[in-house]
């Protein structure tokens, strides 16, 4: 496909204010006019393009529900490797009090991995809006680890900093897609 059909598709996209009725729930677009319409709304399109492209995604067929998935997947390999991360940290920490603050980034993270096993289900019961309020009460999980660095003085680990960072940028993707199949079923 040319540059200029791939443009003229993503502009159509973009100046129907990514319509999603526009593209039915499966599209007969190529698979990037969808990622692209997806990740132009999220926080991190670039984050996003390359975590929805490393995921096996069908050439033809290509629709929220799979993108959802395709989402949903990554977070979980992600919430998991920064679950393992914090433990990590915790084994090479001394001070009680970060200690303290990464022993509820663990629980913080255990939610969210239950939370994103829950949006799966969720998904496939096609609960569109049991999907999005848990994509986005995923969102708020993460971000009561950072703040509880922050409320108390204290560094948060760096390391921690970005992966949290990321995590929040791909669970914003599950919350750009939930929203798109929970504004297609109303």
């Amino acid at each position: 496909m040319n540059l200029s059909l791939s443009l003229s598709i993503f502009l159509s996209l973009l100046f129907q204010k990514c319509s999603v009725p526009a593209l039915a729930a499966t599209t007969n677009e190529p698979p990037d006019a969808l990622i692209y319409v997806v990740c132009f709304q999220t926080t991190n399109e670039s984050l996003c393009q390359e975590a929805l492209r490393s995921y096996p995604l069908p050439s033809e067929g290509l629709d929220f529900q799979i993108l959802c998935q395709a989402s949903i997947a990554v977070s979980n390999a992600d919430a998991k490797s920064t679950y393992n991360l914090i433990g990590s940290l915790k084994r090479n920490e001394s001070d009680p009090m970060i200690l303290h603050e990464l022993d509820l980034c663990l629980y913080a993270y255990e939610l969210s991995i239950r939370g994103i096993g829950k949006a799966n289900n969720s998904l496939i019961a096609r609960d569109y809006d049991g999907l999005y309020k848990i994509a986005v009460n995923n969102q708020v999980l993460e971000s009561n680890c950072e703040t509880g660095f922050v409320e108390k003085g204290l560094d948060e680990p760096i390391q921690l900093k970005e992966a949290g960072k990321k995590f929040q940028d791909l669970g914003d993707i599950t919350v750009v897609i939930a929203k798109h199949l929970k504004d297609m079923k109303h």
